[in-house]
């Protein structure tokens, strides 16, 4: 996969005190996945220059089931944390609240 030296591919980071930039984050990374496992299983070496050392010694099979685990991990989360930040969203809001 080669992305053009303009594109650049961000993922912003979670706020403590904020759910939702939580699950901003983790949803920008499921939707990042196919670059960073390009990035990550890379045999060009300016882009391996960049990858972190300590994933050298480690084979391509151990790095892809750490990997499978990993991206289930993340939707794991983002099940679990996107009804709390509707739920907070609907909190916030101005609007009234039946707890009926």
């Amino acid at each position: 996969m080669k992305i053009a030296e303009n594109d650049r591919l961000s993922i912003s980071l979670g706020v403590v005190t904020r759910w939702g930039s939580h699950l901003k984050m983790l949803t920008k990374l499921r939707e990042r996945k196919l670059p960073i496992l390009s990035v990550i299983f890379s045999n060009d070496p300016d882009v391996k220059e960049f990858v972190d050392p300590r994933l050298k010694d480690i084979t391509d099979s151990d790095l892809s089931e750490n990997a499978n685990l990993f991206w289930c991990r993340i939707n794991d989360l983002i099940e679990i944390i996107s009804p709390v930040c509707k739920a907070l969203t609907k909190l916030e809001g101005d609007g009234s609240i039946s707890l009926l």
